[in-house]
């Protein structure tokens, strides 16, 4: 438990501190900057299945014509999200990014009731609409759309949701998914440096170093969040991932001094309030199925009696 929450803890933390080193990134264009990430994270990843002897489960469980599909659109959802990312960075957006992560679950709770059809409380509803309204009064107050805001927590709605319909390992769906990112981010890259516009090694040591790292940096935050997902319960994590958006706040609001009034406050502190009241209600949910599901019981199959365990992997620890 404790080596999950470590896990956990640092992936959200990384995670937010990121742009820290995409800033240093800044004068590199954000979209050639992703396509590198891509390429370095594919190569990461592919050493680590190959070296921790996965390969033969990695190609015959993971890579069907169905998963091949389904990840191939999921990983262009998280390319576009590492893109906007990287982008809001660049351009001094980073609280637009904390508040779309701080967003993230009530969308993902939304289309898990729509699609899924997943119950949500009366509570829940309350918490997304108002969460939603306080957003747009964060975007009022900068006099603007967050289309960052908006965006980001849309595309990872619909990732997650269709990572349900291809349900796989996660480290080899991370893996599949980056992967099937590799041939067109390294053709995107090649034209880039026929046509002498690409920054890679013509930009320095340093820059193609950075470029480099950023890749294999970025592999990081996801393969911490695989190994928490064993040891932890699913709920734990739910409350820990508020860890990256609230360190993606600290940095964007003081380190990169960005823009912040009395009606933006006002705006991420009720999102946050929201947010809590939201994961209350999820954990106080999950406790109340969880009570209704005996840890044990006889199942009687033609007058045999048969144990069977029907403990929840993801049994909350986090009691309301």
């Amino acid at each position: 438990m404790l080596q999950g929450g470590v896990c956990a803890i640092a992936a959200f933390g990384l995670f937010g501190a990121m742009p820290f080193y995409w800033y240093l990134l800044r004068e590199v264009a954000a979209a050639q900057v992703a396509a590198h990430s891509v390429v370095w994270s594919a190569l990461t990843l592919v050493s680590l299945v190959a070296g921790t002897g996965q390969w033969r489960d990695f190609w015959t469980m993971s890579v069907t014509r169905r998963n091949v599909v389904v990840y191939g659109i999921v990983g262009a959802l998280h390319a576009f999200n590492h893109l906007l990312i990287i982008y809001a960075t660049a351009s001094l957006h980073v609280l637009d990014v904390s508040l779309g992560l701080l967003l993230a679950p009530f969308i993902d709770g939304t289309l898990a009731c729509w699609v899924l059809s997943e119950p949500m409380s009366t509570k829940q509803w309350i918490a997304v609409s108002v969460a939603i309204a306080a957003a747009g009064a964060v975007g009022a107050g900068n006099r603007e759309i967050p289309i960052i805001a908006i965006f980001l927590p849309l595309s990872v709605g619909m990732s997650n949701l269709l990572q349900v319909l291809a349900p796989v390992e996660m480290f080899h769906g991370i893996t599949l998914q980056t992967t099937l990112l590799l041939p067109p981010a390294i053709i995107y890259l090649v034209v880039l440096h026929i046509q002498d516009t690409g920054a890679f090694v013509q930009a320095g040591v340093s820059i193609s170093a950075a470029l480099v790292g950023g890749g294999v940096l970025s592999t990081l935050p996801p393969l911490l969040i695989t190994r928490a997902t064993v040891l932890l319960p699913s709920v734990s994590i739910s409350a820990l991932q508020y860890i990256a958006p609230v360190v993606l706040f600290v940095v964007g609001a003081v380190y990169f001094l960005e823009p912040l009034g009395w009606l933006q406050c006002m705006g991420f502190g009720v999102v946050t309030a929201m947010a809590a009241l939201f994961l209350y209600e999820t954990i106080r949910e999950t406790n109340r199925v969880n009570a209704m599901i005996p840890v044990l019981r006889t199942v009687y199959l033609y007058d045999s009696p048969v144990q069977s365990s029907l403990a929840l992997a993801d049994r909350p620890s986090l009691e309301v």
